[in-house]
């Protein structure tokens, strides 16, 4: 599965492994802020899903999730936090 994060500037790729395993972690750092973010992929039931960590978001119809269950072709929202929980900036993963 590969993964896109779209911000007001730049298009970043990722692909997941193949092989299913606990955790994967994605450290993007936008170039709006010098703080590098870690977006927590898990896998549950033999699939990925997006877990808010509270550094990183995942925001629908403006609340926050804990969880999203990724699927092709899917856009998710994110929030990134930065220090004193302030909004960094909201990107899309696709």
């Amino acid at each position: 599965m590969r993964l896109f994060i779209l911000d007001d500037l730049k298009i970043t790729k990722y692909s997941l492994p193949k092989n299913i395993n606990e955790t994967y972690l994605i450290h993007y750092q936008s170039d709006f802020s010098y703080i590098e973010n870690t977006i927590t992929i898990e896998v549950n039931s033999g699939q990925w899903q997006l877990v808010s960590n509270g550094s990183v978001d995942i925001i629908e119809k403006e609340i926050i999730k804990p969880i999203a269950i990724l699927s092709y072709f899917q856009y998710y929202n994110l929030n990134f936090l930065k220090m004193y929980n302030q909004l960094l900036k909201t990107v899309t993963i696709y």
